[in-house]
This record gives structure tokens, sequence and C-alpha cells, in this order.
């Protein structure tokens, strides 16, 4: 069952500002089926809002969970915005028949203060709350049905990939996203709506596997290809490297659905799906190893061979000692000091 009811959400409106035409596109395709990482955040985000146990979720969903409520009680301190009236959990919002956005959870305080919290689940590091489309129509969303609201907060919440950020709207703001928003959705409804693909237009969007724009793009890098890398100009290299991201994402998708149908058991003449890796570990239980070749090498022997993990370390203090995943890194930088070794590797290319 489509929640969206056909019409665009929240979730999409960076896409939406990056490339109208593309909703148009995506919604020729059949709703995506999840696979583990959608679930994983699925549950993740029922646990939260307490429709699901905590216990039924896996170690890794049950370190994501408690690091986004122990985010999201800093946040809230913070903040310090006095008393708390009223929360809303899990609830999706419409803006008239426009667009529609199912908001993690709204906080009160008072009758003219909100906090609306967005939590991700994944490794992927979002932008800025303060330049995120989504979090600003929901903004506007949540101003749309609690017009009495002077001041709404939006926050992401992302323990995995960057950690918290907070934007402020006030009512001239909120008035300014409302009419940025619904500019936005008027044009992507549009049928003859554009589509621009980008290195972040084309990141999150299903269609691009069948884009006809992203295609040429891949075209026009073919006819290219002979350049002399060397002679092109700084705008040339970064024009060239954006249409390359595309591209690649798009062949990523191509190859992730010739894996789909063959392991579904169709048959693709010149593709066949080989051997997976096979990788060979020791048990984890040290003691059983040292005794078992305790008439081949010693303990101490058997130990050096081991590599201590620092994120290991971490999990095993976070268990014992009760605490989060960020408690238990200081407490063991604390306690190992000069024994933790850093190093940094090569700089990466950061697009601006």
């Amino acid at each position: 069952m489509d929640e969206r009811n056909g019409k665009p959400s929240a979730s999409g409106m960076s896409r939406l500002t990056d490339c109208a035409g593309s909703w148009n596109l995506e919604s020729t395709l059949p709703e995506q089926e999840p696979n583990q990482y959608m679930q994983l955040g699925t549950d993740v985000h029922a646990v939260l809002a307490g429709t699901k146990e905590f216990d039924e979720l896996t170690e890794n969903g049950q370190e994501i969970a408690t690091r986004c409520l122990s985010d999201f009680s800093t946040l809230i301190a913070q903040l310090d915005l006095g008393e708390h009236t009223a929360e809303v959990l899990e609830q999706r919002f419409w803006y008239n028949d426009a667009y529609s956005g199912a908001i993690d959870r709204i906080d009160f305080f008072s009758d003219e203060v909100a906090v609306v919290t967005d939590y991700k689940t994944g490794r992927t590091a979002q932008g800025r709350a303060s330049e995120n489309q989504q979090l600003k129509a929901y903004a506007v969303l949540v101003k749309h049905h609690y017009p009495q609201l002077k001041t709404i907060y939006v926050a992401i919440i992302q323990p995995l990939a960057g950690g918290t950020t907070i934007a402020e709207y006030n009512e001239q703001e909120l008035e300014s996203a409302t009419t940025e928003i619904l500019s936005i959705l008027s044009a992507s409804l549009d049928p003859n709506a554009p589509r621009t693909p980008s290195p972040d237009a084309c990141k999150w969007c299903r269609a691009k596997s069948i884009c006809p724009e992203v295609q040429a793009t891949h075209k026009e890098l073919e006819v290219i290809s002979g350049a002399v890398v060397n002679r092109l100009t700084n705008e040339e290299l970064v024009a060239f490297d954006n249409k390359a991201e595309v591209v690649e994402a798009f062949i990523d998708e191509i190859r992730k659905e010739i894996k789909s149908r063959l392991m579904a058991g169709q048959q693709i003449a010149g593709r066949k799906l080989g051997k997976g890796r096979i990788t060979r570990s020791v048990s984890s239980d040290s003691a059983s190893v040292v005794s078992a070749l305790s008439g081949i090498l010693s303990s101490d022997a058997v130990m050096a061979c081991a590599k201590i993990s620092v994120t290991s370390l971490e999990k095993a203090v976070a268990k014992a000692k009760g605490i989060t995943g960020k408690d238990a890194k200081a407490k063991l930088d604390s306690a190992l000091g000069w024994l933790i070794e850093t190093k940094e590797g090569e700089p990466a290319v950061i697009r601006e």
C-alpha cells in the first residue's frame, strides 16, 4: 500500500530541488522492495516510536537505537526550551493534497515552540539541517498543521554518519519556506519538467537506470573518452567528473539488477553467477584456540598473532559498562592513551 497516495514526499524534496523531472520518471516504477539495510532502518524507527520491542532488534540495530536516543536526549538538553508539553511519534502529515511526510517525532514546548527530529540510521552523511530540503518540507508541514507555532527547530540525528545538526525557523522563515516548497512541487508536477542529472540529484533516484538524460551523459563521456586528460581545463575536469559520478551510479544500478535477476534464476546470455568468495576465520573463543594449539605454539605465540581491534574493544567496553558507544570511545581513549595508534591516509577530494 502506497501511503503517499501517488504524491511527492518530503523525503524526496532534495532530489526534486535538483531535478524537477525525476518525480515523473520515478513514479512509473513499481514500489521498491525493502532490502536488509532498509529493513534495519524500519526496525530501528519502530523501536524509537515505541511500536517494537528493543530486544527484537539485532545487536547492530540495538546500538543504533541506543545512540539515537542518547543523541536526542543531548539535543533536547542543549536546546533548553523549558517544559515539554506533548509529543507526536511516527506520523504522516499532509499539506492539503500536495505532498506528505512521515515525521519521526515532533516535541512541543508550550503552544509556540516545536522540535522536529529526523533519525538517519545509515552510514551516508546527510547535509546540515539548515541546508536540508527534507527537513524544510517537514517544517512547512508542521506549521500547516499547528499554525499557532512561532518557532520550529528541525534536527537530523545520524549517529553513524556525522552526529547531530540543528536549524531554527521563525515565522517569517516558515512563510518563505512554504513558498519555496510549493514552488518546487509545482515544477516537479509539470509533465514536461526537465531532468537534470547530477551526483546529488541521482544519488537516491530509483529511476536513474532508465533515465534518458543519464544515458545521454554516458554517451557523451564515451565521445570525449579519447581526450588527453592533462590538457583539460580545471572547469572541464570538474564538469566531466560530475558526469562520471552520475554514470558510475547508473552502471552500478545495472550490475545490481543483473545480479538480482541471475540470483532469481533467470538466464542472461553472457552472464552467470560465480562462486562467492570463501573467507576463513578463527573462532573468537581465544581460550579454545590456545588449548587446541598447545602442542604446537605457546599461548604467547598464539596471542601475538591476534589483532586487537579498536572497534571491538569499544563494543566490549560499552557492553561491560552499560554505556553508549560514544562514551565507550572516550573511556577507551583515556585508558589506552598512547597505545592507540592513529594513521592518516591520503587526502580525499571533496565536492564543494
